[in-house]
């Protein structure tokens, strides 16, 4: 069975990061943006499936930023992505700027 991987957002809908029809090893990339004001840490929900709301998906993995510059709402860019290493795979933070 291939499933779909998404993002929470904030507002508790999700956003598509690999489609069903993806192979997974695949390398795929999303950037997102602080939801607030001055954050100093952000977190990102990894789920399987693409139902519309977050929380009716399966969480399946919690990435946490933390020490980010506080700058006003979306303006800092954070990056994630899948990366492969020793035969195991993880969704790891790639980049904040």
């Amino acid at each position: 069975m291939i499933v779909p991987v998404s993002i929470a957002s904030a507002s508790g809908s999700i956003i598509p990061l690999v489609p069903a029809d993806y192979r997974i090893p695949c390398d795929e990339t999303i950037v997102v943006t602080n939801s607030k004001d001055n954050q100093e840490s952000a977190t990102i929900r990894l789920l399987l499936g693409n139902l519309l709301v977050a929380d009716e998906n399966i969480e399946r993995e919690v990435i946490v930023f933390n020490g980010l510059k506080p700058l006003p709402r979306s303006t800092l860019k954070l990056t994630t992505g899948r990366a492969e290493g020793d035969g195991h795979s993880d969704f790891i933070p790639r980049r904040w700027s």
